[in-house]
């Protein structure tokens, strides 16, 4: 009994720390735990620490170099900077017409025929009479023959005698002129040579007065000197300014000789002209002498001759059927040749049909030409400061391209069908062909100006403030700046950059940039560039 309950007693101690034993080893499972949850903190704060800023990213590109032109793109319509109105030359009846609105034309075309008829019948009418009066005429002259005759040769000789009476006198005038020039020639001669001798006696003046007041005031100082040795030296001085003055008093005399010789020498010798003076005016008296007598005899033969007005009227007559026949032969050949084409071009206002009757200066029809046609547009107020006379231009008429050049700006504005006031503008096509139609519309891009090989971003990146045009840019740390900027030539597309910009620089385009300024930001894509 008592072993069993020793038993008992040894089997009750070793239940009680297996009892226990759960209890411990689950504290120590919160250890670890904790343990574990200590370490995962710190690797977080570690990898929070060791982790990249997450910066805001901004839309934008990187400034380049490239090339950028401004056009102006805009459509015109078509016309003729060249319209010629073509009118009638004479009066007839059209026979035959070769004109259609719209036809086009070619030079030395032949577009009109005339008849002739009753031009023909007028010309030989036109001869008839002239040929009547021709032979009344001459026989009122050969009445007057002897008359007559001497009246003409009278005439014919005072005509002659009075050009050769003009001529003598203006070589008269030639010979006088040239006796001037010689003696102006020779009095400049003198002049030029004196000048300098002048000039010099003028010095030596200067020199002369120089020395003799030096001269006069040695010798006063000198009489007042004490001691041999110092008048010694003085006297030597002294005949030494006398010395140059003899000399210059004698280089003076030898000036004023060579002035009077030359003085005397100024006359020219125009011996030679006095003597062609001399006959060319006998030669003008013995003209002067013919002419009086060749007029006494034209008034003698007038006297023989029909009256003045007689002869004026004949005279007239005689100039006016000329005249008729002229102008009915010219009329009639004009008709036979009709109307030629001057230019190339386009038929346009028509205003005859066949078998009218025209009359001389009347309008038929137009030719606008077609080797200077021009295209029409209209500039507003937002290119006028970039269009110049000059300019190049593409021209695209009827899907063929052309190539224009400005020649005209007007410098007065009138409104569109919007209202807005416009400035209309000239492109001359500088290589028209025959493909060219006039009054359709024409897409015009004209070259207003090109930077080549220039920092350029895009226009949405440039805006404009208070100040100025201005960019927001990413800064050399990052951070968001404003940079203003000078701006050069733009396009639909880029806008050059002439200084606040630098290549490569990121030029940020996001309308919010302002936001973001003093703070750190990135591109968007940051490994394009």
């Amino acid at each position: 009994m008592l072993k069993r309950k020793k038993e008992d007693s040894k089997e009750m101690k070793e239940l009680v720390p297996e009892a226990q034993a759960p209890e411990k080893k689950k504290k120590k499972r919160w250890i670890i735990a904790a343990g574990i949850i200590v370490v995962l903190l710190v690797i977080n704060i570690v990898v929070r620490m060791l982790k990249p800023e997450q910066l805001p990213t901004v839309n934008g590109s990187y400034a380049q170099k490239g090339d950028v032109e401004k056009t102006l793109d805009t459509s015109g319509y078509v016309s003729s900077e060249v319209e010629q109105t073509v009118f009638s030359p004479v009066t007839a009846y059209i026979s035959e017409s070769n004109v259609e609105e719209g036809q086009p034309v070619c030079v030395g075309e032949k577009l009109i025929s005339f008849d002739t008829e009753n031009l023909e019948k007028a010309a030989e009418e036109a001869q008839l009479t002239r040929q009547a009066s021709s032979y009344g005429y001459q026989d009122t002259l050969e009445k007057a023959n002897k008359s007559n005759q001497d009246l003409a040769n009278a005439n014919t000789s005072i005509d002659i005698l009075n050009q050769q009476i003009e001529d003598q006198k203006n070589h008269i005038a030639n010979i006088q002129e040239d006796i001037r020039n010689k003696q102006a020639e020779a009095s400049q001669k003198v002049s030029e040579q004196t000048a300098p001798i002048e000039a010099r006696n003028i010095e030596i003046a200067n020199r002369i007065a120089q020395l003799e007041a030096a001269i006069s005031g040695a010798s006063s100082s000198g009489a007042d000197a004490d001691g041999e040795a110092s008048g010694t030296s003085g006297d030597a001085q002294l005949e030494k300014m006398r010395a140059e003055l003899n000399s210059l008093y004698q280089e003076k005399t030898e000036n004023d000789k060579k002035l009077a010789a030359l003085a005397a020498s100024a006359g020219a010798d125009t011996s030679a002209q006095e003597a062609a003076l001399a006959d060319a005016q006998t030669q003008l008296a013995e003209y002067q002498s013919d002419l009086a007598q060749y007029e006494g005899q034209k008034s003698a033969a007038e006297a023989g001759q029909i009256s003045g007005s007689s002869r004026a009227q004949i005279a007239a007559n005689q100039k006016l059927n000329k005249l008729t026949e002229s102008t009915a032969t010219e009329n009639l050949e004009k008709a036979k040749a009709g109307i030629l084409a001057e230019m190339n071009g386009v038929v346009t206002d028509i205003q005859i049909v066949d078998g009218s009757p025209v009359s001389e200066g009347s309008a038929l029809f137009k030719i606008s030409s077609m080797d200077d046609v021009k295209v029409d547009i209209s500039v507003t107020k937002y290119n006028l400061d970039s269009i110049a006379l000059g300019q190049k231009a593409d021209i695209t008429i009827a899907g063929k391209d052309y190539e224009g050049t400005v020649t005209r700006i007007n410098r007065i504005a009138t409104k569109n069908e919007s209202g807005t006031p416009v400035v209309g503008a000239q492109l001359h096509i500088d290589n028209p062909d025959g493909n060219l139609y006039l009054g359709v519309e024409a897409r015009v891009s004209v070259h207003l100006a090109k930077a080549e090989n220039a920092v350029i971003v895009p226009v949405e990146a440039v805006n404009t403030g208070k100040e100025g045009s201005f960019c927001w840019v990413i800064g050399s740390e990052g951070i968001v700046e404003k940079r203003m900027v000078t701006t050069g030539v733009s396009s639909t597309e880029y806008t050059e950059i002439l200084s606040g910009i630098r290549e490569g620089e990121f030029v940020i385009s996001d309308a919010a940039a302002g936001t973001l300024e003093g703070t750190k930001a990135m591109p968007a894509d940051s490994s394009v560039q």
